[in-house]
Formats: C-alpha cells, structure tokens, sequence
C-alpha cells in the first residue's frame, strides 16, 4: 500500500504540471481557450477510497454525531440572539 500510494503522488504531481502547462499554453500563449476556462478533475488511486465496511454502530455513531452538533449550532445561535456570554456558553 506505501508503494501505492508513493507513486499515486508522483503521478499526480506529474500530471497535475502536465494539466498546468497546458492549461497556461492554450489561455496565455496560444489564446484558444478563455481565462475563465476550468481543469478537468483527475482522480487518482491515494485520493480513493475502496472497501470501507459501514456497520450500524457507525452509522448510529454519525447520525448521533449530526444530531449534536445541530443541538450546539442551536444553541450557540441562540446564545448570540440573546446577547449572552459565548464563554459561558463553552
């Protein structure tokens, strides 16, 4: 996986130069392409992520973590309305 991943870097950086030096020859140089023109996305190896086993613990442990953090925004919201101390409220 550590030899995967070297070279998953390696590549990207090589095609992301790549992408770069086309991009500048056909906006600045050549003036085919607009400015405001985008670079396709690249997806590579290291930024993927295969065989991830979600089991309903997880799941139970993010919806538990959502609904909390939807509490503290409420919360800390409420606190600003209200004009009280934000370091009592940490």
């Amino acid at each position: 996986m550590i030899e995967d991943a070297k070279n998953s870097v390696i590549e990207s950086k090589q095609k992301g130069q790549e992408l770069y030096k086309e991009f500048t020859n056909n906006t600045l140089t050549i003036g085919s392409k607009s400015i405001y023109s985008t670079i396709k996305k690249k997806h590579f190896k290291l930024f993927r992520v295969k065989n991830i086993v979600v089991t309903s613990k997880t799941k139970q442990m993010l919806s538990s973590l959502k609904k909390e953090c939807k509490l503290y925004a409420s919360l800390y919201v409420a606190c600003q309305k209200r004009e009280r101390e934000l370091y009592d409220f940490f």
